[in-house]
């Protein structure tokens, strides 16, 4: 939880109780641990940030979501910039101690 509230904010809150049971995030009860399962990024989506904004106090993210069959994740294709799939804006605060968290997600033009 600790971790999720570093990453989410100090508001996160994760209940073990409500996590499906094909979620990629698992909870351990002896140990007290939530584990995330990791996936290889030859066979996912690469997050890649197209535009950074300010809104107030907020730091805005436009990030897009390159497909593993996109030619700009080829080393060899010489393509300079990617074309992505789907667009998110991540919208990061900062806490009073100074840590960035991501506050929102949102689906993105």
């Amino acid at each position: 939880l600790k971790s999720a509230r570093t990453l989410f904010g100090p508001d996160c809150e994760i209940d073990p109780s409500l996590l499906p049971a094909d979620s990629y995030i698992s909870y351990e009860e002896e140990g007290n641990e939530f584990h995330i399962t990791p996936y290889t990024d030859t066979d996912s989506f690469t997050p890649y940030t197209m535009e950074e904004s300010r809104s107030g106090e907020e730091i805005l993210l436009r990030v897009g979501y390159v497909s593993a069959m996109d030619d700009w994740r080829q080393e060899v294709s010489g393509v300079e910039k990617p074309t992505p799939v789907k667009y998110m804006l991540y919208v990061l605060r900062t806490d009073e101690e100074g840590n960035t968290y991501i506050s929102a997600v949102r689906e993105a033009p």
